[in-house]
């Protein structure tokens, strides 16, 4: 308890908050309309934080912090020269998503019965019932809206390296 405190009078006096946990990001992500920064963590066996994401970092220091932390080998998706870009919302609709590693070309399908139930949801037909966009979501993951035929669809979890290629 002692430590603690000492901890937080130490840090009290520095210009950055100090981090406790160390998350590196397989992918960093800048967003096309605001670009914020967003970070997919790199799946590590010794990390507990591995499954996830950090997203919410904006301006110059969300960016530094999100580069700090990428990953050797990570890859960074960089929206904000498509911003304006007719196409942009077309595309990241058909975008598949990260699933924390860094190569590979492994697609991780979204299984059938969870796109079952979001459809159910999406429907009606089961509770809870989901309105608005995330019903737009239920029927696209259930009818395979967006899906190709060969490569990874928007609900697939693909590596940084097949999204970067993708």
């Amino acid at each position: 308890m002692a430590e603690r405190k000492q901890d937080r009078e130490e840090s009290q006096g520095r210009k950055e908050p100090r981090r406790d946990r160390h998350v590196q990001f397989a992918e960093v992500v800048f967003s096309a309309l605001y670009g914020e920064a967003s970070g997919e963590h790199l799946i590590t066996p010794e990390s507990t934080y591995s499954r996830g994401s950090t997203t919410g970092m904006y301006g110059e220091e969300g960016c530094t912090r999100a580069l700090q932390d990428l990953a050797d080998g990570g890859d960074v998706i960089d929206l904000r020269p498509l911003a304006e870009h007719p196409q942009l919302v077309s595309w990241v609709m058909r975008a598949p998503m990260a699933s924390g590693q860094i190569e590979g070309l492994d697609i991780d399908r979204l299984p059938d019965e969870i796109r079952q139930s979001t459809g159910d949801m999406a429907t009606g037909s089961a509770l809870p019932q989901v309105e608005g966009a995330f019903r737009f979501l239920g029927l696209a993951a259930a009818s395979r809206i967006f899906e190709p035929e060969d490569g990874a669809g928007p609900f697939d979890y693909v590596s940084a390296a097949y999204r970067a290629a993708w």
